[in-house]
């Protein structure tokens, strides 16, 4: 039976994903890891973009059962998989970036893309379309220019004003290139940095969506001081995001962790965390833990806010986000491929 086009379009996407992204071998191994909650269709759709490359007796999907609290039980028979793989991709419903044995399999250096939350539509309707070889040379330029840079400020029309000391904090990107040893999120493409915990003042109004509640409907305001949450203001949406944040049990979970700037022209927000950081000309602040990314604050888990359309200052001058460039002091600092 011939494809639909559909399908044939699904297919194009990850073969794109699979030859640039991951740069997959003929011998790699692959394990893709779901949950009881994971929509089939996007292991399979994996799986079956892995056979345009790979032997089908090479890959192995796992499907994990509800999570135990944040957490999911690794049998032994998937960490033994684990062991086998060459490459990982982990389409699950909650995180395994933070799990001690993802940790072990990249230590040991294999390909991990994390697509946490992803559905059907991620596997090839927005970010997926990205050009991530060309964008990751815009991404690199910019993670040299937090670097550099000694304070941020970010303003909104919706309200947001926050300040925060960035001096001496490495900036970082997200390419959603895979890399031996390390984890990427795709379609995530992205720069971020930790602030100097103590330094973060203002305001932050969220108008965009938040990791595991979703698309917020009305803005939820976030009142900062000495660098942590002290208060959270609003509707519905805000009342429930103080219970989630209240549910983690974590003190920690208030400090503003991270500061990150989407670079995906593809990625739309429709509350699925790893495309909603990602939309271009949107910012995201992640509360809680920032260890990993060279922060001092560790805490239970991390979570991201997604702020539309911001205005955002380095040193006292606005990197402006526009159309086609992005620009600093007059200067372009890169290219937005389409």
């Amino acid at each position: 039976m011939s494809k639909t086009k559909l399908e044939t379009e699904i297919l194009l996407t990850l073969a794109k994903f699979y030859a640039n992204n991951v740069e997959i071998k003929p011998n790699n191994k692959l394990l893709i890891i779901a949950d009881v909650e994971t929509d089939p269709r996007v292991y399979d759709y994996l799986a079956k973009g892995a056979e345009l490359f790979i032997p089908g007796n090479n890959i192995a999907i796992f499907i994990l059962g509800k999570t135990q609290g944040s957490k999911y039980l690794f049998p032994k028979n998937l960490i033994a998989l684990l062991k086998e793989a060459d490459i990982i991709i982990s389409p699950t419903t909650v995180s395994l970036y933070h799990a001690k044995e993802i940790r072990d399999a990249l230590d040991s250096k294999k390909k991990m893309f994390s697509m946490t939350g992803a559905t059907f539509e991620t596997l090839y309707k927005y970010g997926a379309k990205a050009d991530f070889v060309s964008l990751k040379k815009t991404a690199s330029a910019l993670k040299d220019l937090l670097t550099k840079s000694e304070r941020i400020t970010i303003f909104s029309e919706k309200g947001t004003h926050l300040n925060a000391v960035i001096k001496g904090r490495q900036g970082n990107m997200e390419t959603s290139l895979g890399i031996f040893g390390k984890s990427s999120t795709f379609p995530d493409i992205e720069v971020n940095t930790s602030i100097i915990e103590a330094s973060g003042e203002g305001k932050i109004v969220i108008d965009g969506a938040v990791v595991g509640y979703g698309i917020v409907k009305t803005p939820v305001e976030l009142i900062v001081e000495k660098g942590k949450v002290t208060a959270i203001n609003g509707g519905e949406d805000a009342r429930q995001i103080k219970k989630m944040l209240e549910n983690v049990s974590d003190k920690n979970i208030y400090q503003i962790a991270e500061i990150g700037i989407g670079l995906n022209p593809f990625s739309q927000i429709y509350g699925v965390i790893i495309e909603d950081e990602a939309v271009y000309g949107t910012a995201h602040f992640g509360l809680g833990n920032n260890k990993f990314m060279g922060g001092l604050n560790k805490a239970k888990t991390h979570l991201d806010f997604v702020l539309r359309a911001p205005r955002i200052f380095l040193d006292g001058n606005e990197l402006i986000l526009g159309k086609d460039k992005i620009t600093y002091k007059g200067k372009v600092v890169g290219k937005m491929y389409r």
